[in-house]
């Protein structure tokens, strides 16, 4: 499979979970892990998504006739800058894994069937990270609600540290958080990159919690539980949101 710019992200909103981060990016996790993730991001040209998606559903029939171990699940794009883009990721990996010979051939599949509809296409590496994960489960939900940080190398502390704080007031307070992962770029694009990856079942699971985190966090912590949102929030110098719409009907599920 060729690629394009990953689509993975949502805004963490001072109403919704928080994460906890404790690498950056020249901190690789071990490759004994099967933490990495390889996705692909496809961009259609303009008038060619029914043929890119039939293309598509040829080339996962590729990976099927060839007993792919591997499964390859298909989201597509519905808000944000790259609305219309379709996100191919296969999750669970090793770092040697991606050294694998056989399966040579999938690129040239790819150029027959894909290629010819494609106005774009880019490849990254990214690493699911466990500790500050609510869950490691496959999200098996109809949507993926996604944030996006951009963080200086200089508040790359500040947002782990107060972000964690902020992660344990929830946890004390029985604050209501959905299901959520971790992944930060390991290569591919800009870094200091992390993603927040919210599993919805509807759009009704977008309703933020009654109770704002900030008189939360200043229940637990007092005068300083604020301004740990606030000194955080001055680490990112850019952060965007997009929602993903899962198709079953283009992925690939190794048995």
């Amino acid at each position: 499979m060729r690629t394009a710019k990953l689509c993975l992200a949502m805004l963490v909103t001072a109403t919704m979970a928080i994460p906890v981060l404790t690498q950056g990016p020249a901190e690789t996790p071990s490759a004994d892990k099967n933490n990495f993730v390889q996705f692909y991001n496809y961009v259609p040209k303009p008038g060619m998504t029914v043929q890119f998606e039939a293309g598509l559903k040829k080339h996962m029939a590729w990976h099927a006739a060839q007993r792919d171990p591997w499964s390859w699940r298909v989201w597509e794009v519905i808000t944000g800058d790259n609305t219309g883009a379709y996100v191919v990721g296969s999750f669970h990996h090793k770092w040697q894994d991606f050294d694998r010979e056989n399966f040579g051939d999938a690129e040239a599949d790819a150029t027959v069937n894909l290629s010819p509809y494609l106005s774009s296409s880019r490849m990254a590496f990214w690493t699911l990270r466990p500790d500050p994960s609510f869950t490691t489960e496959d999200f098996n939900t109809p949507y993926l609600s996604l944030i996006h940080y951009l963080i200086d190398p200089t508040g790359v502390i500040t947002f782990s540290d107060n972000t964690e704080k902020m992660l344990d007031a929830m946890r004390k307070t029985n604050y209501p958080i959905r299901p959520f992962q971790w992944y930060s770029l390991v290569n591919g694009g800009d870094t200091i990159h992390y993603v927040q990856v919210t599993g919805l079942r509807s759009f009704a699971d977008m309703v933020h919690p009654d109770k704002d985190i900030v008189p939360m966090l200043k229940e637990v912590y007092g005068d300083e539980g604020p301004k740990l949102v606030y000194d955080r929030n001055k680490t990112y110098h850019h952060t965007w949101t997009e929602m993903l719409k899962y198709r079953p009907d283009l992925s690939y599920n190794a048995k």
